[in-house]
Formats: C-alpha cells, structure tokens, sequence
C-alpha cells in the first residue's frame, strides 16, 4: 500500500530537521515511497533515513571508482567527483538558549537588589509595626518571586515536553500549534505584569525589589515571546518546504504514470 500524502509530508518535515536542509529531499520522499506499509513513527523514521544515507554513500562509492577508472593517467581529479552528504543533528539552536536564558534571567534576576531598612536604634511600637511591615512586603515579593521562577519552569518543561511529543506525533503541524499558544502566553503574562508594574507605580503595594522582579519579568516574558514567534516562523517555512517537496514528488509521480500510458 502506497503512503499517504499526509505521512510523506511528516517524513519530509522529519528530514528536513534531521539534515538541516532540504537537499536530496526528492530522492529521499522516492525512498519513501518504495517502503512498503509506510506509516509514521520516530523509530520507523530513523530506520528509513539510515537505510537512505546507506544508499546515498553506497551510491557516491561507486560513482568515484567508475571515475578513477574511466580517468585514470590524467590529470583529473576522482576527488573532486565526490558528494558529500552533510548530515547535521542540531541539539539547541539560537532561539533554545534564548529561551532557557529568559528563564535563567527570570529565576535570578530579580534576587540581587534586596533592601533591607532596619532601625536598630528605634525599639519603640513604630519600629516594631515597621518591621511588621517590611515582613510583610517581603512575603509579597517573595511570592511575586516564586510565581515568576514557576511561571517561566513551567514554560520550559511544556516547551521541551511538546518538542518530544512532536516527534512522536504524526501531525505535521503539531509542534507549530504549541508554538504559537506558548507565544501568546508569553505575551499575555508581559502585558499583564507590566500592568501590575504600572498600577503599583501608583497605588505602592509591594516593595522596590519586588517591582524590580515584576519588571524583569515583563522583559522576560517579552523576550520569550519573540523568540517562541521565531521559533514558529522557522517551523512554519520547514512546513512549507516539506509540503512543497511532496506535491513535486507527487506531480512528479503522476507525469510519469501519464508519459507510460
């Protein structure tokens, strides 16, 4: 049975991730054509690539020994008549470590500028409401703190827990759609904190550290935004590459078929 349009779209975005690029990807969806049962899975991807590069380099071998021979005693180089294959497995990219910096921006960021006013020559009933003052402002800040560290973890685990389930998944459009909901998110929760900023700029309820964290906050989240919108324009255009390769498979096919008839 034939594969689906839909599977070599998947195995075309699969392939394009894989080499970082779309070469060979026309040879690579007629490998994919001539397996039998074709269906998508992770394990079933990387057992259909390595059995293609094998193709791919048992190929290339044979056409640099019918070079040397055919040019052997001149001054041509078989060398030169080698193609290379550049297989690229890219671990984190650009807009990864963007993102796990926001993060680390966020956890940390807003913990080195604590103030602390404490009156050690005041023991009177307003040092003492002072202090239970300052506790309290602390415990806000604290809270803000622990809200934005768990907001921005949570960001990173759903992000890196989709980019896995995606792999798994036979959808070619499912690690977009993560993407553009982390996106709006991201922007939803800047707004929302550089609106709290604003309103305790005039209605003070939480301490200066505490304001610090909240516009550090905004600023990361922002960031995160942008780089989750990039994330999925890269996605997006891999998806476009992907479907193109495989209506110019499948024309391709067809105009062969009708050329026999």
């Amino acid at each position: 049975m034939a594969a689906s349009g839909s599977v070599l779209k998947r195995y075309a975005l699969a392939y394009i991730k894989k080499s970082g690029g779309n070469d060979n990807i026309k040879e690579f969806l007629q490998h994919c054509k001539n397996v039998q049962d074709l269906t998508w899975s992770e394990d079933k991807f990387a057992k259909v690539y390595k059995e293609f590069i094998g193709n791919q380099n048992l190929n290339n071998g044979q056409n640099i020994g019918s070079g040397r021979n055919g040019y052997n005693g001149s001054n041509v180089d078989p060398g030169a008549q080698n193609v290379h294959i550049h297989v690229h497995n890219r671990g984190l990219d650009l807009w990864d470590y963007l993102l796990l910096q926001c993060c680390i921006n966020s956890l940390f960021g807003g913990h080195t500028t604590n103030v602390t006013n404490i009156n050690y020559g005041n023991t009177t009933n307003q040092s003492r409401e002072n202090k239970s003052e300052d506790r309290k402002l602390l415990a806000l800040g604290i809270a803000v703190a622990v809200v934005c560290a768990a907001f921005h973890g949570l960001m990173c685990y759903f992000y890196y827990s989709s980019k896995k389930e995606a792999r798994k998944s036979d959808k070619i459009d499912y690690l977009d759609d993560k993407l553009k909901t982390f996106r709006n998110i991201e922007f939803a929760v800047s707004a929302i904190s550089l609106a709290a900023l604003i309103a305790c700029a005039f209605c003070p309820v939480l301490s200066a550290w505490s304001l610090v964290i909240l516009g550090v906050n905004s600023l990361v989240c922002l960031a995160g935004g942008v780089a989750f919108h990039m994330k999925h324009q890269e996605e997006l255009d891999n998806i476009e590459k992907a479907k193109t390769a495989v209506e110019g498979c499948v024309s391709t096919h067809c105009s062969n078929c009708e050329r026999k008839v």
